[in-house]
C-alpha cells in the first residue's frame, strides 16, 4: 500500500457546509454520522474548521441553538505527502473520519475518509495479514432493550464509545444503538418544534423542553435492530471484507447462540493501521543549563520533551523540538533565574513558541509545556 494518501483523496463534493451563524441544531441535521464533520467556510469560501458531533454532544453537551463560530475545531493540516498511517492517528485523536486536504494556498482540494483507507488496505493481502494480527477485538458494551434513552446517552459518554450493543432479557442479541442514532432523537424535527420561514434548510430555534421528554423515552424507539454479526470462527481476514463490502460501521461478533461477545468498528479498525506506523524519533535539540546540571536532571526533561513530542505528533507530525535555556546575571542580593525558550516545529510550517522564567529549570520545562499546550488546543 502506498504510504501516502495521494491516491486515496477524493473531490470535495457532497459534503455538508455550513456558514459560521449557522445554529449547531441546523448543522448536525446535514449529517448521517457521529464521525462525519460539517465543513465551517465564511461568505468567501474560505474554510474555517469542522464542527464535531462528537465534541459539541458527547464531550460537551452546547444547546441546539449555539452557533457554530463558538464552536470550530482546526484540524491537523493534511496534504499529498501525509502518510495514511498519520491519518489514521488524526482521526482517531479527533474521532472525526472525513478530513480535508489542502494545497499550497491553504484552499481545499480534496477530502480524505477513513473508509477510502481501509477499502485500500484490506484489498491488499499483505497489509489486510498485518491489520488482522493487530486487531483488537473491542469487548461489547451492552445495555437492555428497555434502558431509557438518558441512559444510554451516559453510558456511550461514560465509556467513550461510539454504538451500545442492546440485548433482550435472556442477554441475547437484539440490536444496536449508534450516537448518531441518539443524535437523531434529539435533532429529528417534530410539529412541536420552531423553524425559520426564510428559504432554505430549516433552522431550529429551541426544542431543549422536547428534548427532555425525548430522554425519558425508552431506547426500544431509536435502535437498529437489523444488526451486521460473524462468528470468531470465520477469521478477522473475511470479517473486515464482509464488513467493508456491507457497507457498514461496525460488526457484531456473536457466539453459536447469538449472545454477543465484542465488535469491530471503524475506529478498530484505524487503530490497527495506526500500529503499523513506523516509530520515528522527533529530534529534540538541546545543551546543559549550567555545566553544574546532572545527567539525571537531564534525562527527565529530555522525558518530558519526549511525551510531549509524541502527544503532539499525534495532531500534526512534528519536525523538531528545540529548548534553549539562558542564565540570567544575578543581581545583587538577587536569585538566579533561567530564561527558557521551548519551540516546537511542525511539518507543516507551523510553529509553537513559549518563553519562560524561573529559578528551576525542571519548573519552568514543565511550565512551558504547558503554554504549547495551550497553543496547541487554540490551534
Amino acid at each position: 500500500m502506498n504510504n501516502s494518501i495521494n491516491p486515496y483523496i477524493t473531490a470535495f463534493k457532497d459534503i455538508a457546509q455550513c456558514r459560521p451563524e449557522t445554529t449547531l441544531g441546523s448543522a448536525l441535521s446535514m449529517i448521517n454520522s457521529s464521525h462525519e464533520p460539517v465543513f465551517v467556510l465564511d461568505k468567501n469560501n474560505k474554510f474555517l474548521g469542522l464542527v464535531s458531533p462528537y465534541y459539541t454532544l458527547f464531550r460537551k453537551r452546547y444547546p441546539y441553538t449555539t452557533k457554530v463560530k463558538s464552536l470550530i475545531i482546526v484540524p491537523p493540516r493534511i496534504n499529498n505527502s501525509t502518510h495514511f498511517y498519520e491519518i489514521a492517528d488524526f482521526m482517531i485523536s479527533t474521532r472525526i473520519y472525513i478530513l480535508p486536504v489542502m494545497n499550497e494556498k491553504e484552499e481545499i482540494k480534496g477530502k480524505v475518509t477513513a473508509r477510502n483507507i481501509i477499502k485500500a488496505a484490506i484489498n491488499q493481502q499483505e497489509l489486510i495479514k498485518e491489520i488482522a494480527e493487530s486487531i483488537k477485538i473491542e469487548k461489547a458494551i451492552t445495555a437492555r432493550t428497555d434502558t431509557k434513552a438518558k441512559d444510554i446517552y451516559s453510558l456511550l459518554r461514560q465509556k467513550a464509545t461510539s454504538r451500545i450493543i442492546l440485548v433482550n432479557d435472556k442477554g441475547k442479541l437484539a440490536g444496536i444503538i449508534a450516537r448518531r442514532d441518539i443524535e437523531e432523537a434529539f435533532t429529528k424535527p417534530t410539529t412541536k418544534q420552531r423553524f425559520s420561514t426564510r428559504k432554505g434548510k430549516p433552522i431550529n430555534y429551541s426544542f431543549d423542553k422536547e428534548i427532555t421528554t425525548r430522554f425519558d423515552s425508552p431506547i426500544s424507539k431509536f435502535y437498529i435492530r437489523n444488526v451486521l454479526t460473524a462468528k470468531k470462527e470465520l477469521g478477522i481476514e473475511k470479517v473486515l471484507q464482509g464488513m467493508m463490502r456491507a457497507g457498514k460501521n461496525s460488526i457484531v461478533i456473536v457466539d453459536k447462540n447469538n449472545y454477543p461477545s465484542g465488535i469491530i468498528s471503524i475506529r478498530t479498525i484505524l487503530k490497527a493501521l495506526a500500529k503499523l506506523k513506523p516509530k520515528r524519533e522527533i529530534p529534540i535539540i538541546f545543551r546543559k543549563p549550567t555545566k553544574e546540571s546532572t545527567n539525571y536532571e537531564m534525562g527527565k526533561i529530555y522525558a518530558l520533551l519526549e511525551r510531549l513530542g509524541k502527544k503532539l505528533d499525534k495532531m500534526s507530525p512534528v519536525q523538531q523540538i528545540k529548548i534553549n535555556f539562558k542564565k540570567s546575571k544575578k543581581p545583587a542580593g538577587g536569585i538566579i533565574l533561567f530564561d527558557i525558550t521551548l519551540q516546537v516545529e511542525f511539518f507543516s510550517g507551523q510553529n509553537f513558541i513559549a518563553e519562560v522564567k524561573e529559578r528551576k529549570v525542571e519548573m519552568g520545562v514543565r511550565e512551558a509545556i504547558k503554554r504549547i499546550e495551550k497553543q496547541q488546543r487554540r490551534s
